[in-house]
C-alpha cells in the first residue's frame, strides 16, 4: 500500500446492513476485507449473486472491485486499520439485547495475537448503554481501541440513509480514534451530516433514544386520528397541522399502522431494561407500546363495523412498512390476523416472496393476490 492510499478496512457480518456498509467503503476507494460465518452468503457475494429487494445492493456488488470476502476472521483483519462490526444483536423474550454475537466477535478477535497495527474496532450493532464499555474493558492486546458508531437506517432506504445520514453518532475510544473513524465516515457520507463525537455508552443510549422517541410520535399521531375519527374529524388534515409546526415536524406523525418493524419496538422494550437498571422508570415506553396495541383494537373494531357480510377485506402489503420484505412485528399482518380470527375473509395483495413465507407461516389462512415488489421511492 502506498504512503497515500486509504487503509485496508474489515467489515465483519455481511448480512442487511454490513454488506451495504462494505461496498459503499470499497466504492470510497478502501480496500475492504468482509467477513461472514455463512459459507453460502460468502460465496453468494463472491459470485454478485446475492438476492435483495434492497435498492442500489445488487448495482454497487455488481460493480465492486475493492472487496474480497472470507468466512475467516483472522484473514479479515490481518491488514486492517479498522474493523466495523455489524453482527446482529436480536432480542431476549423480556426484550433486553442479546449480545452473545457481538461477545463472540470480540472473542475472535482477543484470542488472536497482538495485532501488528493499530486497530480500530468499531461496534455498529445495536447496544445497550454500557455494552461498548464493557467491551473495552477486557483484557486485550494492546493496540485495540473499541469505539460504537450505530447506523441510523431503515430497511427499504439502507443505502440512501448510509450516505446521507441525518446525523452520525461517534462514540468514541478516544480522541485519535474518533479523528481516524470521522476520516472514513466522511469518504461515505455525501451530504456533510452533523458528526456528534460523545463517550461509547452515550452514543449507545442517544441511538436507542431516538427510536424510542420515534414510537412516541407514531403512537401519540395514531391515537390524535383514533379521536378525530370518532368526532367526525379528518385525522390528515389534524395532523398535517399538527406537523406543520416547526417544534414538531411532520416526519412519523401520520395517521395508519403502527409501528412496527425489527428496530423500533425493540429499541422501546431494551430502553426499559436499561432504564431499570438504572432505578428508573420508563413510564413513556410503556405508554407508547399500550397505545400502539390499543390503536390495533381500534382499527379492527372500525374495520369490523364497516365490513360487508360476506366480502373480503383486502389488505394491501402486510410487510411492517411498504418497499421492504420483513415481516417482524407488522401491524398489518397482526391486523390482518385479528380480522381472520373473528371470521372476516382478508385477501393479501404482496410480493410473491413475501406470499411464499405467508403460506408457509399461514397456510390458507388468507386469500393471497400476487403484485410486483414496489421498492421506496
Amino acid at each position: 500500500m502506498s504512503k497515500d492510499a486509504p487503509p485496508t478496512l474489515a467489515v465483519i457480518g455481511l448480512g442487511r446492513i454490513g454488506l451495504p456498509y462494505a461496498l459503499l467503503l470499497a466504492k470510497a476507494g478502501y480496500d475492504v476485507a468482509g467477513c461472514d460465518t455463512d459459507p453460502a452468503r460468502v460465496a453468494a457475494i463472491e459470485a454478485r449473486a446475492v438476492e435483495t429487494h434492497e435498492p442500489q445492493v445488487a448495482d454497487l456488488l455488481a460493480e465492486a472491485t475493492h472487496l474480497e470476502v472470507t468466512t475467516d476472521l483472522g484473514q479479515a483483519l490481518v491488514e486492517a486499520s479498522a474493523a466495523f462490526v455489524f453482527v446482529p444483536t436480536s432480542s431476549h423474550a423480556d426484550g433486553r439485547y442479546d449480545v452473545s454475537r457481538v461477545d463472540a466477535v470480540v472473542d475472535g478477535i482477543l484470542s488472536m495475537p497482538r495485532p501488528a497495527r493499530l486497530l480500530d474496532l468499531v461496534l455498529s450493532t445495536t447496544l445497550p448503554a454500557g455494552c461498548a464499555d464493557g467491551l473495552a474493558a477486557r483484557k486485550k492486546p494492546a493496540g485495540i481501541r473499541v469505539s460504537y458508531v450505530p447506523e441510523l437506517i431503515a430497511q427499504g432506504t439502507i443505502v440512501r440513509d448510509l450516505t446521507r445520514p441525518a446525523l452520525v453518532l461517534l462514540g468514541e475510544a478516544d480522541e485519535g480514534a474518533g479523528d481516524r473513524i470521522a476520516r472514513i465516515l466522511s469518504r461515505v457520507t455525501t451530504n456533510a451530516p452533523p458528526l456528534l463525537r460523545m463517550r461509547r455508552r452515550e452514543a449507545e443510549l442517544a441511538k436507542m433514544s431516538l427510536n424510542c422517541f420515534l414510537t412516541l410520535k407514531v403512537a401519540f399521531a395514531n391515537q390524535v386520528g383514533d379521536v378525530a375519527r370518532r368526532i367526525g374529524a379528518d385525522p390528515d388534515v389534524v395532523l398535517s397541522a399538527v406537523g406543520t409546526d416547526p417544534r414538531l415536524g411532520s416526519a412519523f406523525l401520520g395517521f395508519g399502522f403502527g409501528y412496527g418493524g425489527p428496530c423500533l419496538p425493540r429499541d422501546n422494550r431494551a430502553f426499559a431494561h436499561v432504564a431499570e437498571a438504572a432505578g428508573c422508570d420508563a413510564v413513556l415506553n410503556a405508554a407508547a407500546d399500550d397505545a400502539n396495541r390499543r390503536h390495533l383494537d381500534f382499527q379492527v373494531r372500525e374495520a369490523v363495523a364497516a365490513a360487508e357480510e360476506g366480502r373480503p377485506i383486502v389488505i394491501e402489503g402486510v410487510t411492517y412498512k411498504p418497499g421492504t420484505t420483513s415481516l417482524e412485528e407488522s401491524q398489518q399482518l397482526a391486523f390482518a390476523l385479528a380480522l381472520v380470527r373473528i371470521g372476516i375473509p382478508v385477501v393479501i395483495r404482496e410480493s410473491e416472496s413475501v406470499i411464499e413465507r405467508l403460506c408457509a407461516a399461514y397456510g390458507d389462512l388468507f386469500v393471497y393476490e400476487a403484485r410486483p415488489f414496489r421498492p421506496i421511492g
